[in-house]
């Protein structure tokens, strides 16, 4: 994806599964452009009408072969950890997350104006959320204590 959900050129993107990204925020000139999306405070947890932005955090973990974009329960029981969006394969740098089916970013809008903040966002709770856990890497044996 060579342009991101709100407009503006977000990164370049070569080879697939996983894709390499620049980000191109050190070449890309914001001159009058006041909405830039750097870190993870302009993006949160959203299922249907529900915003979830204080009982979930998302985060990238990379696990085993694969890196992952997670939304975790910060509270108990507001539900599963979910599985976003995934890199398809290993790989280091900047990656591209492919969301997961149902998944998309949509902005924050108050009556007929989009704000600056971004939801991850799907329509339902995946029934499928609990059963789509990201691969747990094995554990190293253990020694038996002497």
């Amino acid at each position: 994806m060579s342009r991101s959900a709100i407009g503006a050129p977000a990164s370049a993107t070569a080879g697939a599964a996983p894709a390499q990204v620049d980000p191109l925020l050190g070449s890309f000139d914001f001159t009058g452009i006041c909405n830039r999306f750097i870190d993870g405070n302009g993006y949160s947890l959203r299922v249907g009408g529900s915003d979830l932005g204080t009982v979930y955090r998302l985060s990238v973990v990379r696990q085993a072969n694969d890196t992952f974009l997670l939304a975790s329960p910060t509270k108990s029981n507001p539900g599963p950890e979910m599985v976003v969006a995934r890199t398809g394969g290993p790989g280091s740098g900047f990656l591209q997350l492919v969301p997961e089916p149902g998944w998309k970013l949509m902005r924050r809008h108050f009556g007929a104006r989009a704000l600056g903040h971004v939801y991850v966002y799907r329509d339902s709770w995946p029934t499928e959320a609990l059963t789509q856990q990201p691969p747990v890497p094995p554990t190293p044996p253990t020694r038996p204590a002497s």
